[in-house]
């Protein structure tokens, strides 16, 4: 059975934007935080606003594309 949790309330997490894109496109989320990072220190108003973009991307994508739970009846 496929699941897909709700990464915007998870307490390890921070709204889950880097958690889900890296588990949507298959990679270690790790790397998209220190990408997410490392920018913070020069550039914090852009890099705040990216975030909160991709953010929403995650958002929307979740709820227009959710993932079904596969039933099987015997």
């Amino acid at each position: 059975m496929s699941d897909q949790p709700n990464l915007f309330f998870r307490s390890d997490t921070f709204l889950g934007t880097c958690q889900a894109i890296g588990d949507d496109l298959g990679f270690n989320a790790d790397w998209l935080r220190v990408a997410v990072a490392l920018p913070l220190l020069w550039m914090p108003l852009w890099s705040v606003g990216a975030y909160a973009v991709l953010t929403l991307l995650v958002l929307f994508s979740r709820l227009l594309f959710p993932v079904r739970a596969v039933r099987y009846e015997f």
